[in-house]
């Protein structure tokens, strides 16, 4: 049993050494220990064993290759970079398989023009601490008016969840009700897409067909969502006071699971589309003279 284990120990000392960088400047102290010529660290060891062993007669005069400090820093210095290249990968194709409009991509922090600091505050307190938020299951729900910037703020939040390496689904109800109407297999993928992201935000809920059809999908993804115990973010020109007093079933039984996982938020305020419309209105008169 013995040669089997020298053997692996040999073989492994064997492979240290040919892996191992060399330079002219290495030396050896007065150990008899090779010495790195750059960062003056040892580059071999003895290993410590019991004097009664038999590894001890073996291997007591016989080095073993070390990294050395200036090895260790750059090896460890490849291991950081490969991992930030892999982190930029998944983060990339986190953002290309769960914003699913290419108009969420704008909506950051970055590009927040502060008109409401309660709630930008809040929505980046969010993002900020996410791994909170997602290990106690909390999410939001946006209500307001049309234009307020409620699509805005969840998309803000998604997109820096996204920046931490985290899963997001980005999406409207009529599109997941359409995938669901796909085959069993899509359907599947979908309620399982649904339920394993870290994040699930629902754009303009409130605005699909009102059918029995579309109701019950409705409940199917949002309790598959509920089941999985992961946020979920609404954004809805639904009132929240309408929302908890809603007393037909079909609507009660969506809107009481909702509010379970979702804290509101009223985003409040003249609506921004009209601002930003008035404002290429005034530009459009005084550039062509009409004003």
């Amino acid at each position: 049993m013995n040669n089997a284990v020298f053997n692996v120990i040999d073989n492994t000392i064997m492979q240290a050494r040919n892996n191992a960088d060399s330079c002219e400047e290495d030396y050896r102290n007065a150990d008899g220990l090779l010495m790195c010529g750059k960062c003056h660290t040892p580059k071999e060891r003895f290993l410590e064993f019991n004097k009664t062993s038999a590894f001890y007669e073996r291997y007591k005069n016989h080095p073993f290759p070390v990294l050395c400090k200036c090895r260790k820093e750059k090896i460890d210095t490849e291991k950081e970079k490969q991992k930030r290249i892999e982190t930029e990968m998944l983060i990339n194709r986190f953002r290309k398989e769960g914003i699913t409009d290419d108009n969420y991509l704008k909506y950051t922090f970055a590009h927040d023009d502060n008109k409401n600091p309660a709630i930008s505050r809040a929505c980046k307190k969010y993002a900020d601490n996410f791994s909170d938020m997602y290990r106690r299951g909390l999410g939001l729900i946006f209500c307001g008016q049309v234009g307020t910037g409620k699509t805005f703020y969840a998309g803000c939040i998604a997109n820096a969840v996204i920046s931490q390496a985290r899963s997001v689904l980005m999406t409207n109800i009529p599109s997941l009700i359409t995938k669901l109407g796909y085959s069993q297999e899509e359907k599947n993928y979908v309620l399982n897409k649904i339920s394993y992201v870290s994040l699930l935000v629902i754009d303009d809920l409130g605005v699909e067909r009102d059918t029995p059809y579309s109701l019950e999908k409705i409940y199917e993804i949002i309790d598959t969502r509920y089941r999985s115990g992961k946020p979920l973010i609404i954004t809805t020109n639904l009132k929240y006071k309408d929302m908890k007093t809603e007393e037909n079933i079909s609507y009660k039984r969506i809107y009481d699971r909702i509010l379970q996982m979702c804290h509101p938020i009223a985003v409040l305020g003249e609506s921004r589309r009209n601002e930003k419309a008035l404002k290429s209105a005034e530009f459009m008169n005084d550039f062509l003279g009409l004003s």
